[in-house]
């Protein structure tokens, strides 16, 4: 440290919270949540592994925070950790919540110069984190999920070193770029929706089997041999019954049709020998391992319907997969699906490119489909 240099003045990770709504709640309303989001902030953070933080490190103003973390903290687990533990808090929460008063948060995080000042921090780096939160862009993001509990923001540095970087499992698709212009603040950022509440109805079509695209392996197989089976059994109904119709003109001059004398019909040993020596094959199914820290969720169709009441699948979950099916949902980040098979995700559809594909652990996101898997048929 240099003669005249601040031991305030330090470049590091600074983060910043802000509470949705808040302003709408009556007071009582605001002071409770306002308790119960800092409880969760500070659990989150410890789960996260994250160092506690002294009380000069803090700042808090009604509705939201900003932190400024130590030199030394592992930004990794800041950025992955970090979010998905405090998604964890605020969906047991929420549960429990009316729509009206549920928890949501946005997030900004950034990396760089702060220093201790009067009233508060100064510098780059909070005020990089406060426009952040500010921007309509990311209140915006909010707004258009409503089953959503987190909108995280982050600066292009760490988007750069960090997601485009695959480091943790953080997924460059789940980030989408943002022009952040508030007063004289004028930057690029990225933003992703995180932890949606698995509460909240999904919208549906009036007729849902409508929206699954053909060749779907859980809806085209038992139909067409329903309707095989219905043109079978309405064709022999007609040829049974049409000794008969023409009677009222007088062209039928035939007796009913009788029963074929048990000569006539194939031997009951030579069926049952058929029948016992063939049987469908197996279908194949895949193990495929959870590449995302932040959680995945699955969908009922590869159109996009969020499944309804169904846990995120999180880094270093396996799933059975029995095939891929293309992307209709019209979701960028998504390349192809994954047909689950078995399980609590049994019949869903899952982001192929979500998960390791037969990538090591420590390189998430370097394969973005496994090669084995085949299409759905």
């Amino acid at each position: 440290m240099t003669k005249n240099q601040d031991p305030s003045k330090i470049v590091s990770p600074f983060t910043g919270w802000d509470m949705d709504g808040y302003s709408s709640h009556v007071v009582d309303d605001q002071r409770q949540a306002q308790a119960a989001l800092v409880e969760m902030d500070q659990r989150a953070a410890q789960a996260a592994g994250l160092p506690r933080l002294s009380k000069s490190s803090v700042q808090r103003a009604g509705d939201g925070a900003m932190m400024r973390w130590p030199a030394d903290t592992d930004l990794a687990r800041l950025l992955t950790d970090y979010p998905a533990k405090l998604v964890t808090e605020l969906n047991a929460v929420n549960k429990r919540l009316a729509a009206e008063h549920r928890i949501r948060v946005r997030i900004a995080i950034g990396y760089g110069m702060s220093e201790e000042a009067a009233g508060g921090f100064a510098g780059p780096a909070p005020i990089a984190v406060a426009r952040m939160l500010e921007a309509e862009s990311v209140k915006q993001a909010l707004k258009d999920n409503p089953d959503a509990a987190v909108v995280l923001v982050i600066d292009s540095y760490l988007h750069k070193e960090f997601v485009l970087q695959h480091v943790s499992g953080l997924n460059p698709n789940d980030f989408t770029p943002a022009q952040i212009s508030v007063k004289n603040f004028h930057e690029t950022a990225w933003i992703a929706v995180l932890g949606r509440d698995e509460r909240t109805p999904t919208v549906m079509p009036a007729n849902p089997e409508k929206t699954r695209e053909a060749g779907d392996p859980r809806t085209s197989g038992p139909i067409i041999a329903a309707v095989i089976g219905a043109v079978a059994a309405i064709t022999a109904a007609i040829i049974t019954a049409s000794a008969y119709l023409n009677k009222a003109d007088g062209t039928n001059t035939s007796t009913p049709p009788t029963t074929p004398t048990p000569t006539s019909a194939p031997t009951a040993t030579t069926t049952t020998a058929s029948l016992s020596t063939v049987s469908p094959p197996a279908l194949a199914t895949f193990k495929e391992v959870g590449g995302n820290r932040l959680g995945v969720q699955t969908f009922i169709s590869t159109r996009g319907h969020v499944a309804d009441n169904k846990p995120l699948i999180y880094f270093g979950d396996e799933v059975q997969v029995r095939c891929w099916a293309a992307n209709k949902s019209g979701m960028p980040s998504i390349n192809r699906f994954y047909l689950i098979t078995g399980g609590i995700w049994d019949g869903l559809y899952a982001p192929a490119n979500t998960f390791l594909n037969g990538a090591p652990p420590e390189d998430p996101g370097s394969t973005q489909i496994d090669p084995a898997v085949p299409p759905c048929a």
